[in-house]
């Protein structure tokens, strides 16, 4: 038999009414308990946030950063540059002054040439020189001995003594021209920089001691450029070209000098194509090289978009833009979700798209591929 519970209660302090409202209590803290453990298995089991990369929309008037980046080289200043130092004469180099990267004042002896068979010419022709001059003084005293004599003179003395100081004069005249040549042609065996208003630099040489300089050979033996006239030059793809404009600024960068940025303009755009590479040569004048540049340094070129054309209007990246039948939008993050926004679009300003309406500077954009309305969170 079963025992008997009817018997059994429990007991309180406060009476023996209490005991409903105990159980009461109890039932509602078990609801509580329950609507929180939902509540917790809800969200335990909601998909979480998708990690995304978002850009802030930026002012008026911000910086945009570079429409296009290339790699390229630094060179001399061109087409004036570099300056090629020839050898006049057709002689044996005895010594060479100077080092490829010296830099070497205007004027300076860059390398000297054998000059001893020219100094000889050179002597011999100062000697005749020497020897017309006493002849057209001899002529002269002669002459003037004869007009002296007067009528005991005939008159073919005269013509001739006339004629002979003529002759002198023309045969000193002809040795001095001859001396004259012999002194330039000994001045040639030094090879010096050209005048110029800075210092320059070297940058090739291209011959050594002991060759001689030929006439049917190139007779080049150094190559100067001013180092504070540099420019670098960039192979740019043809479909790119159509965003740089002659005149427009960029960044220079070279791996020797990663911390530093050198500011430019593009100088020209060279009218032959590269058919091979499908590009085209655009060359940037320096505005302000150091000596840490030097010319076939390898260089990464930015160029800068032009920041009028945004006008007075907040600038959003093209990489978030989103194109649909109804228009162009962009997937704001608002509330850790991406909510698409509609907005007018302006001018292109290099990788930004500037705002007519609908978007204010501030705004974080969503650059990934997601869902409108997906929850989103910034990628660490």
């Amino acid at each position: 038999m079963p025992p008997d519970l009817s018997r059994l209660h429990i007991r309180s302090a406060a009476g023996e009414g209490t005991g409903a409202w105990t159980v009461i209590a109890i039932g509602l803290a078990g609801l509580a308990i329950g609507a929180a453990g939902h509540w917790a298995f809800a969200h335990a089991t909601a998909a979480p946030p998708l990690p995304v990369t978002t850009a802030v929309v930026r002012p008026p008037g911000a910086a945009t950063g570079a429409a296009l980046v290339a790699g390229g080289w630094i060179e001399a200043a061109r087409p004036e540059q570099p300056v090629a130092v020839p050898a006049q004469v057709a002689e044996r180099i005895t010594a060479i002054l100077v080092k490829e990267g010296d830099q070497v004042a205007p004027g300076a002896e860059i390398a000297t040439l054998y000059d001893l068979e020219l100094a000889k010419q050179s002597a011999e022709a100062k000697a005749r020189v020497a020897h017309a001059e006493a002849a057209q003084r001899f002529a002269e005293a002669n002459a003037g001995r004869i007009g002296e004599l007067k009528e005991l003179a005939s008159r073919d003395q005269r013509e001739r003594s006339a004629a002979e100081v003529d002759m002198a004069r023309a045969a000193l005249a002809e040795a001095r021209a001859s001396h004259a040549l012999a002194e330039l042609r000994l001045s040639f065996t030094s090879i010096a920089a050209p005048p110029a208003e800075r210092p320059w630099r070297v940058l090739k040489l291209w011959h050594r001691v002991g060759d001689t300089i030929a006439p049917d050979s190139g007779r080049t033996v150094a190559e100067l450029y001013d180092p504070t006239r540099l420019q670098a030059r960039v192979d740019v793809p043809q479909r790119q070209i159509r965003s740089i404009r002659v005149g427009g600024a960029v960044e220079v960068r070279t791996d020797a000098a990663p911390d530093r940025t050198y500011s430019g303009k593009v100088l020209r755009i060279e009218p032959l194509a590269d058919q091979a590479k499908n590009t085209l040569t655009v060359r940037i004048a320096l505005e302000a090289p150091d000596a840490m540049l030097f010319p076939e340094m390898t260089c990464t070129v930015g160029f800068l978009p032009d920041a009028s054309a945004g006008g007075e209007k907040p600038l959003v990246p093209r990489a978030a833009v989103r194109r649909d039948a109804d228009g162009t939008f962009v997937l704001v993050e608002r509330g850790g979700r991406a909510v698409p926004v509609r907005f007018a679009a302006g001018a292109e300003v290099g990788p930004w798209l500037a705002v007519a309406e609908g978007l204010n500077s501030g705004e974080r954009v969503v650059l990934d591929d997601v869902a409108p309305g997906s929850l989103v969170a910034e990628a660490p």
